[in-house]
Parts: C-alpha cells; structure tokens; sequence
C-alpha cells in the first residue's frame, strides 16, 4: 500500500473512530466523546542530532481534559536504559486538565505500536536521555504536565500509532501518523 492510500485509509479509520465516540454531553458512567484537531509545530532535533516532522495532535475530551503529542523525533536509548541500546521514537505528552476536577495521573495509559502489523513498541525509560515514563502525579484543575516518553520502533519503520487513555473512564485518544 502506497503512503498516499495509508495515510487517506487512515484518516478515514480514524474519523471512524472518532465517530464511534459519539457527540452527546457526558453523563455519569459514561466516556466522554472527543474531537481532534491538527497542526504542523516546528520540531527540533532530538539528542542524536535526527530530525522528523509529523503532525501534532491534540485531543480534547467533553470534561475539558486535552492530550496532545508534540515534537516528534528519533533516537537510540543508552546503554543504562531499559531497554537498552534500541531505536525509538521521542515525543512530549502534553495533559491540560481542563475540568473542574483534580486528575490522577497515575491512571494514565498510553501504548505505542509501529508497522503495518501493529507491533507493540516498548516505552523507554532512559534517565540519561531524559525519558521517565509518563507523569504520575495529581493534576489540579486549569494546570499542564508535560513529559518526555518514547517507544522502541526500529529505524526502518515509519509508522507509528499511539493510543493514550487520560483515565480509566476515558475513551482512548488514538494518535497515527509518519516518524521519518
């Protein structure tokens, strides 16, 4: 399959899921719908001096919740890292707790996959590169946390999906795209 079908099938596969998510206001016991927006940000060079370019996204719930992935680039994970000496794929997860509710971060999900067959792609804990996992810490309302996470995903591969869950009760947030 060409980049040109890839890239329309998966628009329209995301769309579809979007779509899947409903539109109605939030009720209790029920996941908040959401929408997706896109822009092109300026993306530095990761520490490896490698430079990629996707899209950001950002994903914003009915609760007033926004995820979004940012700064896009490539890198190999140090020899104390786990896993260690691996390519990966870098990028800043940004939660804006838009609600009236204090979130706990501890509860967030977030999985890589890389390829046209979905293959899981390991978060890299590296401490000499800067990358600790996501945030785990309590959010209060109208306040943003940042954090640096990568995912093994070889060099070859291009495609990357990453799929994050603000919360347990959340619908996932479903973000796909190329690292070149």
């Amino acid at each position: 399959m060409n980049t040109s079908t890839r890239n329309a099938a998966l628009l329209i596969t995301g769309a579809a899921l979007l779509a899947a998510c409903g539109t109605s206001q939030s009720t209790a016991g029920s996941s908040p719908a959401v929408t997706t927006t896109r822009a092109t940000p300026a993306v530095t060079g990761a520490a490896t001096g490698d430079d990629s370019s996707t899209p950001a996204r950002t994903t914003t719930y009915k609760t007033g919740v926004e995820v979004s992935l940012s700064e896009f680039t490539r890198g190999t994970s140090s020899a104390s890292a786990s896993p260690a000496k691996k390519p990966y794929i870098r990028f800043t997860l940004t939660i804006l707790n838009g609600s009236k509710v204090t979130m706990d971060l501890n509860a967030l999900t977030l999985t890589c996959s890389y390829g046209d067959d979905g293959t899981a792609g390991a978060k890299i804990y590296d401490s000499e590169h800067g990358l600790n996992g996501t945030p785990t810490t309590q959010l209060q309302p109208g306040h943003t946390e940042k954090s640096a996470v990568a995912c093994v995903q070889p060099k070859e591969e291009t495609y990357t999906r990453i799929e994050v869950k603000p919360d347990s009760d959340s619908k996932a947030a479903i973000f796909t795209g190329t690292v070149e």
